[in-house]
């Protein structure tokens, strides 16, 4: 994940020029859209599950069929190639957990497999709280064609772990803070009698998310890997880089990091003494850090020309809102929610155009009012279904970046489409399916995406049933 350099130098923008609202683009969907969210949920969910390994890992991007043979073994090895594992495994998890407070039907089984798939990572890695990028559990062989070296990729490679595993290491600060978003948010709806968890369900959301928070204040709020070197985008200490070597600057507040670390301190604060001591320690004036910068940068967003500015990215956005959400469920203190608030709100003033409803619905938690979610539920409505949400071959030119806001229809497929960019649209609209150089398999997207967005908005009663 990219470093942050966008709230100290916003200040020297604050007399740029003013830009007006982007406009919307007309919706002109390139596939035939089912909108009947609750056929969309079901299929979603189902095909997301599909996409988890007998591990427990949720392969995001996928080459399917798999099998034990053939070309389907080799699918299945192969798919195992992705980058950003614990991320989008701690977004279904959520939005798992928020479909069992909505429909009253248990994910326990879902969510326990989904867990232990993100524990695994630390017997492979050999140290407990320490993600990888990804993981091919019970693989001992030979390193495949695809596997990265350390020559090639110095901060992020393929390795063999403790228990002969395959692994990649270089975990990002925003792979650790989704896992952990993953694990705190059914232990939160439990802990709110919204959900029930079975006891072993609930010792393996701890066991994950308790050591994971507990390494990262071991390195100092900076993520060690396996040789005790930290990775590469994995500083979540709160002053400012321009880059994953330059100095951390402590006298400029980084928010983004700030806001994260609270959230997953808060998280693990309910299991763990010596992190709910932390907590209480730098809660207040961490929060008070957020909603100052967070108020400015706002602003100045706001008024600067948009096409021309390194404004944070919509990942980072996505991760923000979410933490946030995290916060909001499990702190009560006015004091602490407060400047939070007050940081939500600023960033709102350009949020509110891009559509992404991992900000925008937790933003709803705090300012109902100022948030309307007739363009979200436009996007889901049109979200495609499993078998439209592949990758395509777009060729050159196939897409491209707009100055108005692309409904989701208009878009490029993604694996995640709350990190991708809202202003970009497809231009190639007779695109083919990407199938597999060997097998000819399609490569199929998981839809944690739907399933956060679709199940949070119910939970918060913005969305209705159909």
């Amino acid at each position: 994940m990219k470093a942050l350099p966008f709230f100290f130098v916003a200040f020297l923008f604050s007399t740029a020029c003013c830009s007006p609202p982007p406009d919307i683009a007309p919706a002109n969907p390139w596939y035939e859209v089912n909108s009947d969210l609750v056929v969309k949920a079901k299929a979603h969910e189902v095909r997301s599950m599909e996409l988890v390994d007998d591990s427990g890992l949720m392969l995001y991007r996928s080459w399917k069929p798999w099998g034990p043979e053939g070309n389907e073994r080799i699918n299945f090895l192969d798919s195992h190639d992705v980058a950003d594992a614990p991320a989008w495994q701690g977004m279904l998890m959520a939005g798992l957990a928020f479909a069992q407070a909505v429909d009253g039907q248990s994910r326990d089984d879902k969510l326990q497999k989904l867990a232990g798939g993100l524990l695994r990572y630390y017997n492979i890695t050999g140290t407990p709280g320490l993600f990888g990028r990804s993981h091919l559990a019970g693989y001992k062989g030979p390193r495949l064609k695809w596997m990265t070296t350390k020559e090639q990729r110095p901060t992020k490679y393929w390795m063999q772990g403790k228990d002969g595993s395959w692994w990649r290491n270089g975990v990002a600060k925003n792979h650790l803070n989704m896992a952990c978003f993953g694990c705190a948010i059914p232990l939160a709806l439990a802990r709110r009698g919204e959900i029930k968890l079975a006891p072993e369900t609930k010792k393996i959301l701890v066991a994950v998310l308790v050591p994971a928070v507990k390494h990262l204040i071991g390195g100092n709020f900076r993520i060690r890997d396996f040789d005790g070197r930290f990775t590469e985008y994995g500083d979540l200490r709160g002053g400012v880089t321009f880059g994953p070597n330059s100095p951390n600057l402590e006298g400029i507040s980084n928010p983004f990091n700030r806001l994260l670390v609270l959230h997953m301190l808060r998280s693990a604060a309910y299991y763990d003494e010596d992190v709910r001591a932390l907590y209480e320690v730098r809660a207040k004036s961490w929060a008070e850090g957020v909603g100052a910068s967070m108020d400015i940068l706002g602003e100045v967003i706001q008024n600067v020309c948009r096409s021309d500015f390194d404004k944070p990215s919509f990942s980072d956005m996505q991760a923000f809102g979410l933490a946030a959400l995290s916060m909001e469920l499990q702190e009560t203190r006015r004091d602490i929610l407060k400047p939070i608030h007050r940081g939500m709100k600023g960033l709102w003033a350009f949020m509110q155009f891009e559509r992404n409803p991992c900000f925008a619905l937790p933003f709803s938690m705090i300012r109902p009012n100022l948030v309307k979610t007739d363009d979200l539920l436009e996007d889901l409505r049109g979200f495609p279904m499993p078998d439209q949400k592949i990758a395509f071959l777009l060729g050159v030119g196939g897409k491209v970046d707009s100055y108005q806001v692309q409904p989701l229809v208009n878009r490029p497929t993604n694996a995640n489409y709350w990190k991708s960019n809202p202003y970009r649209k497809i231009v190639n609209r007779a695109a083919k399916p990407l199938t597999h150089p060997t097998t000819e398999a399609k490569r199929y997207f998981a839809g944690q995406d739907f399933l956060i967005s679709y199940w949070l908005g119910r939970y918060l009663g913005k969305f209705p049933k159909q």
